[in-house]
């Protein structure tokens, strides 16, 4: 012991040291099972890009995204695959931040505008999070990517009296249905499947709600007041149909 306190150590009893070796054999079990478990992340096969995009337009499917919204997913993923095929990037693994810049510089080559680019990116995102998430996938290969958004651009704008000559202009079959955009500001799509169950000429107003085949775009059923103008030209108008 006096030779161990001049070497500068402090003693260890026999029985200190014998209990260590008696556990150091559990802590490197305890270790190599960690190791294993980590390495069993590893060993997770990454799906096929193929059968990655099947699932994901299943589960936007049952999530009940619109038809619309689902025919641009299916759009968007079928550009996703075909340039996967072209990298020869088959595996949900490979379709890393390398993978979006060629995306990225096929869609401008397309003639997209940034705003379509930065919309299909965001999908192609959406896509590999959704395997991921799900385990499909050992890591996400995108990690760290950043996609900015584009400043919108200025939608152009009639004054009222360019809506009105175009009014004054337009075919009568066409007539009611661009005042009752002019006056309601409704989106063309909800005026396109309103039903006269969703029009109550007495209290003047219209409800924009979900239908089978439309969804407003906000997602929210909303009300929206009726002109005087649009009252009497509703009023006017043949109820066939709904």
């Amino acid at each position: 012991m006096v030779r161990k306190l001049a070497e500068g150590r402090s003693p260890v009893p026999a029985e200190t040291e014998n209990t260590l070796q008696e556990r150091s054999p559990f802590r490197a079990q305890r270790i190599e099972q960690e190791i294993d478990q980590d390495a069993g992340v590893s060993r997770v096969e990454p799906a096929r890009v193929e059968q990655v995009i099947g699932e994901y337009l299943a589960f936007a499917q049952a999530d009940g995204r619109a038809k619309k919204t689902l025919a641009k997913y299916r759009q968007v993923c079928d550009q996703i695959h075909a340039e996967a095929v072209r990298q020869d990037r088959l595996r949900v693994d490979q379709l890393d931040q390398r993978f979006a810049d060629a995306f990225r510089g096929r869609l401008h080559r397309d003639g997209l505008k940034p705003k379509t680019i930065y919309n299909r990116l965001t999908i192609l995102r959406s896509v590999v999070l959704f395997t991921f998430r799900r385990k499909m996938t050992p890591m996400d290969p995108m990690a760290g990517l950043r996609l900015k958004k584009p400043k919108p651009t200025i939608q152009p704008v009639w004054s009222p009296p360019e809506a009105e000559q175009i009014l004054n202009h337009a075919p009568d079959t066409y007539r009611p249905y661009l005042t009752f955009l002019r006056d309601s500001g409704c989106r063309a799509g909800e005026a396109k499947f309103l039903t006269w169950a969703d029009i109550d000429l007495e209290r003047g107003i219209a409800h924009i709600r979900e239908k089978d085949n439309s969804r407003p775009k906000s997602g929210d059923q909303r009300v929206v007041p009726l002109t005087p103008r649009l009252k009497q030209l509703l009023g006017s108008l043949p109820r066939r149909g709904r």
